[in-house]
């Protein structure tokens, strides 16, 4: 709670952003993994609104690329590894139990498989941003883990029968064009 406070005195003596400038260039990996992991033993019930403001600011976060961000950057966040392919867009890695519950206290989304899927990994996959290998793998995993999810969530079904990710002579295809019954 001290701790906080002089980091909400100090930013607060500097122009405008120079705080987490400082955080993200002169801290080593290391000591962004020690603050985080500090700053994840704070409780909601403590923080006013000022030092809820700075944390946000902190480039304390790793991405799946091992960069640095902060949580006003906007970045969903995700497990690694959730998926047999890598997300091709820039999430915060939430892997560590530290960064999880820092992003939890400062309300960072977190993206269940299915929303990645639907909102991030589709449309790349639409967008031919996947290679046919990389599709193929991804949709064997989706078929057979996410059989009861496509019975419960209509938008991640629809979502899949709008994908062509079956493989053709020339492109993909959409299963439903494939094996419609009509």
């Amino acid at each position: 709670q001290g701790v906080l406070k002089a980091m909400v005195i100090s930013s607060g003596q500097m122009a405008a952003g120079k705080f987490s400038e400082i955080v993200r260039t002169i801290l080593s990996t290391n000591e962004k993994y020690l603050l985080r992991s500090f700053l994840a033993r704070l409780r909601r019930a403590y923080l006013r609104s000022v030092e809820y403001s700075l944390l946000c600011t902190l480039p304390i976060f790793q991405t799946l690329c091992k960069k640095f961000v902060s949580k006003k950057e906007g970045l969903c966040a995700v497990v690694a590894g959730s998926l047999p392919v890598s997300p091709l867009r820039e999430l915060i890695d939430i892997t560590q139990h530290d960064s999880k519950t820092l992003a939890v206290l400062l309300d960072v989304k977190i993206l269940t498989s299915t929303e990645l899927l639907c909102q991030m990994v589709f449309p790349d996959i639409q967008r031919g941003k996947y290679s046919g290998d990389q599709i193929d793998k991804l949709m064997t995993y989706v078929l057979e883990n996410h059989t009861s999810e496509v019975r419960k969530n209509a938008t991640f079904k629809q979502k899949l029968q709008e994908l062509a990710f079956v493989s053709k002579q020339r492109g993909r295809a959409r299963a439903s064009d494939l094996f419609s019954p009509r």
